[in-house]
């Protein structure tokens, strides 16, 4: 998977990201007794990357992270939101689509692993520097991933 996410408070916008774990934000099933974020049927949280995928990606991107994405349907555009997002899952950044990925590639038995380049902070205003930066993140993003993709 690849794109572009929100930084919860750890990552500047422009950085790459080498995903290495994802859990879906917004599944809540807590009233019936599970942990925050549990995927029914699956009963799992997180969803882990590939190591070696982990690594292909970190050394080819350049100053790249490596952490959690925390996904759900919602555009984070809330300093109080994105501070819950990275205290409860340990995220620094959050996205609405690689959780999904993750758990598909889960179910079907396929290595999974993912970069993101961090658009925006996921704070108060973050719709005002996406706009700004989301054209040169995707940039970022793709010529990394002509990077690394050889090598996967």
């Amino acid at each position: 998977n690849t794109g572009i996410a929100g930084g919860v408070g750890k990552l500047k916008p422009l950085s790459a990201l080498s995903v290495s774990r994802v859990c879906q934000h917004d599944s809540d099933t807590t009233a019936l007794g599970d942990p925050i974020g549990l995927i029914s049927g699956l009963n799992m949280v997180y969803f882990d990357a590939d190591k070696e995928i982990v690594e292909v990606i970190k050394n080819g991107a350049e100053n790249a992270s490596v952490g959690i994405v925390a996904t759900g349907d919602t555009f984070i555009a809330d300093s109080n939101k994105a501070k819950a997002i990275a205290n409860t899952f340990g995220a620094v950044a959050c996205d609405m689509e690689c959780g999904a990925v993750a758990q598909v590639c889960h179910i079907l038995g396929v290595k999974f692993g993912a970069l993101k380049v961090i658009s925006d902070s996921a704070e108060d205003g973050a719709e005002l520097s996406y706009n700004e930066l989301a054209e040169t993140a995707c940039k970022i993003n793709s010529s990394t991933l002509l990077k690394v993709i050889s090598q996967l």
